[in-house]
């Protein structure tokens, strides 16, 4: 009898130091989340851009050419309105099976982001910098490649 009243205070005293301070914390809304998430996000990019340019001032720079696959993304995939798509580095990169998520950078964001919409599904050479340790890449230019004219095209006909 006496064990069984010893077990049950052992019990009464798990509840108190274990479970009831883990009812009592303050939980955080969905949204309030999405934002906290959204400002530390931010103020990674600000360091890491800070750190860029004490790397530029020594003479260190980052990879700024991308080569490979972008895919838009749907608007249920992100969570973040400013994601505009995937990019996935092709084998001809300097770092090749990366996968970042994309977001238009510099001044002409509406125009950078309809043209990189019509890039989609396509293999593609994207100038831009990378974020948040490496899970954005915020372009800022789309280079587009031209082919090459036969050569009958390239030179004037004759001779001396």
């Amino acid at each position: 009898m006496a064990s069984n009243v010893k077990s049950r205070r052992v019990f009464r005293l798990f509840l108190l130091v274990f479970i009831l301070p883990l009812c009592c914390v303050p939980s955080v809304s969905g949204a309030e989340k999405e934002k906290l998430d959204t400002e530390a996000e931010a103020k990674k990019a600000a360091e890491e851009e800070a750190q860029e340019l004490k790397d530029r001032q020594k003479g260190i720079k980052p990879q700024s050419t991308f080569r490979g696959t972008f895919t838009i993304l749907g608007d249920s995939d992100s969570k973040n309105p400013e994601v505009i798509g995937a990019f996935l580095t092709g084998m001809d990169d300097k770092v090749p099976g990366q996968c970042y998520l994309v977001k238009a950078g510099g001044s002409n964001k509406p125009i950078l982001t309809e043209a990189l919409k019509k890039q989609d599904g396509k293999k593609t050479t994207l100038q831009g910098l990378l974020r948040n340790e490496g899970k954005y890449l915020i372009v800022i230019n789309i280079i587009e490649s031209a082919p090459t004219p036969p050569a009958r095209d390239r030179f004037r006909g004759g001779g001396i």
